[in-house]
């Protein structure tokens, strides 16, 4: 534990990377929930999404996205930034 003796919460999440790989429909719910997990235990602490992304190689298509194709990267952080855009307080 000792989180509440730090200034500043900072979380690395990679939900439909490493964890739920693939599954771009989970993104919004499991960033949510753990975002407002942490406001509701720690109200007055600044949380920062330090680190999340999704890899690709240039150049690689699909249609659907598949992980390391150009659309999943894109649609990886269109999944993300509208629950971010809910939290002001980020």
């Amino acid at each position: 534990q000792g989180i509440q003796f730090f200034d500043v919460i900072c979380i690395n999440r990679y939900f439909a990377w490493y964890s739920q790989s693939g599954r771009l429909d989970q993104i919004p719910k499991l960033i949510s929930d753990e975002l407002s997990n942490w406001r509701q235990r720690f109200p007055y602490k600044p949380i920062l999404v330090s680190e999340y992304g999704a890899d690709t190689v240039t150049g690689l298509h699909s249609d659907p996205p598949l992980m390391f194709t150009e659309e999943y990267q894109n649609d990886f952080y269109r999944a993300y930034h509208p629950v971010f855009d809910n939290y002001s307080s980020l």
